[in-house]
C-alpha cells in the first residue's frame, strides 16, 4: 500500500538560507522526508502526537485518501437500488384491471442530489413483453402474470394472469401497495428475449473543502544562541547519510498536533455555512456526523446486550455489509468488552487480502454469523468532556473498497475518505512554508485543506440518544 503521507519535501527543508541557517522543521515532516511509508506517520501520530484514537490517522493509514484540484468535490453516488428485478414499497405500484402502474412514490425523496437533470417521474425499466412476474398484495394475496405490453410513457404495463383471473390477489380494483417480483421470460428453443435499453441513474453528491492553518514565528539569533551549542531550544538531527542536518522544533510539532486535533473535530462535527460572496461556493465543509444524522441508519441508545449486537449485525447484513468498525465512546467500548471478553482473537487466512484485518489487529472485536465487527474508542466523541457521549454512542463504518467517479476521474476509495486539496506536485496535507519577515525573524505556516467524503451513507449505522 503506497500512500503519500504529507506534502512532498519542499526546497526549504533541504536548502539553507543565505546565512546558512536551516529553518526548523517538525518531527513529522522529518520522518516523511526519509521514510515515505504509512507506518511511520501512524507511529508518530500515536506515540508523539497522542492521536492513537484519531479517525483521521486511521483513514490515512488505511490509504482512504485522495487529492483533487478543486474547492468542491463532486461524485456520482451508487444508485440506491437493492434489486433490479423487483419493485416494492408503500404506494409504489397500483393495479387496476390488467394494468400495473408505477407511481411517483417509487422514487424516494433525495434532498441531497443536486443534479438538475435528476429524473422526476417513475417508469418501468428492464421490463419487456413476455416477462413473467409474481405480485403480492398488502393482505398477502398472490398471483402470477405475464407482461403483454408497455405504455408509451413507460409508467404502466398490461398483463394477463397465469390462470383465469387476478382474484387470488384481491377481489376488487384498484389495488394499491402491490409488490412486483419479475422472474424472467419463458423461452422456446433458439428463442431470445427482446433487448430493452436502460441506464441506471446515479445521483450526484458533493462536499466542499475547509482550509485551516497554524503558524510559528521565530528569530534566528535566538535559535542560534539557544541551539546546539548554547542550549536546548531546538534539537539538531544529523542525517545518518551525512548529507545535512535539521533543526527539529517542538513548537512546530505542537502546532501540527493542534491542526490534527482541530481536523478530527472538524471531520466529526462541522456544519457548512452559506455561500462565499467571492467564490460562490459554500464556506467550510459538512462533517461526518451531520451528514449521517440525515442519511444513515440510526439505532437508539448503546449496545448493552447480545441481542443489541445481533440486531446491529442483522441491519448490516440488510445492506450487504459483512465487515465494519465501530468507533465509539469509552463507555460503549467497555460494555462491548464485557459482552465479548475474547474479542480480538482472529484467524488470518493467508490466501485473502488481510489489509484491513491486519491494520485493525489488536482492536476489540466479535463475529456474529457472517458479520465481523471491530471496535475502538473514537477520540472526537469521547475526549475530555462527557456531553458529546450523551448524544453519540458509536458509529459503524463499513469496510471495503468502492469505485466512484470523483471530479471526473474514476477512483478506488473506501466508504469514508479524506479528500485533500492539491495536484501531483503539491498538496495541502500539512503543507509547510517558511518566509522571512524582517531582521532575521521568520514565520513558518502549516496548512491543511480537506473534506470528509462519505460514500453510501445509508450503509453506516449511528448509535444515538436523541
Amino acid at each position: 500500500m503506497s500512500v503519500n503521507l504529507i506534502t512532498p519535501p519542499q526546497e526549504f527543508f533541504l536548502t539553507p538560507f543565505k546565512n546558512s541557517f536551516q529553518p526548523p522543521i517538525s518531527k513529522m515532516a522529518l520522518t516523511s522526508i526519509f521514510n515515505n511509508n504509512p507506518k511511520w506517520l501512524g507511529v508518530i501520530l500515536a506515540r508523539d502526537y497522542g492521536m492513537d484514537d484519531s479517525l483521521i490517522a486511521e483513514l490515512m493509514a488505511q490509504g482512504n485518501e485522495f487529492t483533487v484540484a478543486s474547492d468542491q468535490v463532486i461524485w456520482e453516488e451508487e444508485a440506491y437500488v437493492k434489486s433490479l428485478a423487483s419493485v416494492t414499497g408503500a404506494g409504489a405500484v397500483t393495479k387496476d384491471g390488467n394494468d400495473f402502474t408505477i407511481n411517483p412514490a417509487a422514487i424516494p425523496a433525495d434532498a441531497f442530489d443536486f443534479d438538475s437533470d435528476r429524473p422526476t417521474e417513475a417508469v418501468w425499466t428492464n421490463v419487456r413483453q413476455g416477462v413473467q412476474f409474481t405480485a403480492f398484495s398488502s393482505t398477502g394475496g398472490m398471483t402470477s402474470g405475464v407482461v403483454t405490453s408497455i405504455s408509451n410513457d413507460g409508467k404502466t404495463f398490461t398483463a394477463t394472469p397465469v390462470g383465469e383471473d387476478w382474484e387470488d390477489l384481491e377481489s376488487e380494483d384498484p389495488i394499491e401497495n402491490i409488490e412486483i417480483y419479475f422472474t424472467g421470460n419463458i423461452l422456446a428453443h433458439c428463442e431470445l428475449a427482446p433487448c430493452v435499453a436502460s441506464r441506471p441513474y446515479n445521483p450526484k453528491r458533493e462536499n466542499t473543502m475547509k482550509k485551516n492553518s497554524q503558524c510559528v514565528e521565530y528569530c534566528i539569533e535566538t535559535e542560534i544562541a539557544n541551539g546546539e551549542d548554547g542550549g536546548d531550544a531546538i534539537v539538531v538531527f544529523k542525517n545518518p547519510n551525512g548529507d545535512g542536518e535539521y533543526h527539529v522544533s517542538e513548537r512546530l510539532a505542537d502546532k501540527e498536533k493542534l491542526l490534527l486535533e482541530e481536523m478530527d473535530y472538524s471531520f466529526a462535527f462541522d456544519h457548512r455555512f452559506d455561500l462565499d460572496v467571492n467564490t460562490g461556493l459554500p464556506k467550510g465543509t459538512w462533517g461526518i456526523l451531520p451528514i449521517l444524522e440525515n442519511r444513515a441508519q440510526k439505532n437508539q441508545g448503546m449496545i448493552t446486550t447480545l441481542q443489541d449486537a445481533k440486531n446491529l449485525a442483522a441491519n448490516m447484513l440488510k445492506q450487504n455489509v459483512k465487515y465494519g468498525v465501530l468507533r465509539c465512546t469509552t463507555e460503549q467500548s467497555m460494555v462491548l468488552a464485557d459482552l465479548f471478553p475474547l474479542g480480538g482473537q482472529f484467524t488470518i487466512d493467508p490466501f485473502k487480502d488481510n489489509t484491513n484485518a491486519l491494520f485493525h489487529f489488536g482492536y476489540g472485536g466479535f463475529k456474529i454469523g457472517e458479520v465481523t465487527i471491530l471496535f475502538k474508542r473514537w477520540k472526537s466523541i469521547d475526549n475530555l468532556g462527557e456531553n458529546v457521549g450523551k448524544r453519540y454512542h458509536y458509529l459503524m463504518i463499513p469496510q471495503g473498497k468502492l469505485k466512484r467517479v470523483i471530479n471526473g476521474k474514476e477512483m478506488q476509495v473506501g466508504y469514508l475518505n479524506i479528500a485533500w486539496f492539491g495536484n501531483k506536485k503539491e498538496n495541502w496535507k500539512f503543507r509547510t512554508t517558511t518566509d522571512e519577515i524582517h531582521g532575521g525573524n521568520f514565520k513558518t505556516d502549516i496548512e491543511v485543506k480537506a473534506a470528509p467524503i462519505v460514500l453510501r451513507p445509508q450503509d453506516f449505522i449511528l448509535g444515538v440518544s436523541v
